[in-house]
């Protein structure tokens, strides 16, 4: 007997008492019991399908639950049923109405701040700006599919307006097609930063061009101290204002 088949062979005889045959025969044994298992698994599996498929013991889980239930399908009469199958789970009556909560979607901490910022919680300013306006009911019939419904929804469609850009703004006040109020409120609906407001309502003042300042000044409708400052709102400083 080689060396190999020894050493092979020693922890068998150590279990066996030093009897190798025994060691062997164990072997041989629990190999051919590991082997006729491994044939027998996919039997047992074809079995246990055959038995859930007569008796169906196949249920949803909670998440598939929750999506059948708001798609309403097949019917929203009968969407109920779907619970059944959590009841069959061992889920009480109490446990299933936490479910249903829970199906209900809650938005983002993100798009919260974006419903304030977009005056959401602002009655008075979601009427006036028309916030729910044109809000269509296929839009609240597919987000309540995936949870949004009531509230949520409607306020998901009021912040989802697209704001016209502060040049747009300017030109507006400009034609007086806006107020100053009305500024005051785009600076609001915009969610620019307070301190900033009315300084950025100065930019809306055009600043008369250099042919008009020269003009004006060989016609002395302006001083030195104003044609100064209007040089200097056309970006000249220092040097540039002076030799200018």
């Amino acid at each position: 007997v080689s060396d190999e088949l020894k050493t092979f062979m020693m922890p068998l005889t150590e279990r066996t008492h030093g009897s190798p045959l025994g060691g062997v025969l164990g072997l041989v044994l629990g190999m051919t019991m590991g082997v006729a298992m491994g044939a027998a698994a996919p039997v047992a599996n074809q079995l246990s399908m055959m038995v859930d498929k007569m008796i169906q013991t196949a249920r949803f889980n909670p998440d598939e639950v929750q999506r059948l239930w708001l798609r309403n399908f097949p019917t929203p009469e009968t969407r109920e049923v779907w619970w059944d199958d959590l009841r069959d789970h061992g889920y009480s009556e109490e446990r299933i109405l936490a479910q249903k909560e829970l199906a209900n979607y809650l938005p983002a901490p993100a798009e919260i701040m974006r419903w304030a910022a977009r005056e959401v919680f602002e009655p008075e300013q979601r009427e006036k700006f028309e916030l729910d306006k044109f809000l269509p009911t296929e839009f609240m019939e597919w987000a309540g599919k995936v949870g949004i419904t009531g509230e949520v929804a409607k306020n998901y469609w009021a912040s989802h307006w697209e704001l016209p850009g502060i040049t747009s703004i300017m030109e507006l006040w400009r034609r007086k097609e806006l107020t100053d109020e009305e500024v005051s409120d785009f600076w609001t609906e915009l969610d620019m930063v307070p301190w900033i407001r009315d300084k950025l309502f100065k930019l809306f003042r055009a600043v008369p061009t250099r042919v008009d300042v020269r003009r004006w000044w060989d016609m002395r409708t302006v001083d030195e101290a104003r044609l100064r400052d209007i040089y200097q709102a056309q970006g000249y400083w220092g040097e540039d204002l002076e030799n200018y």
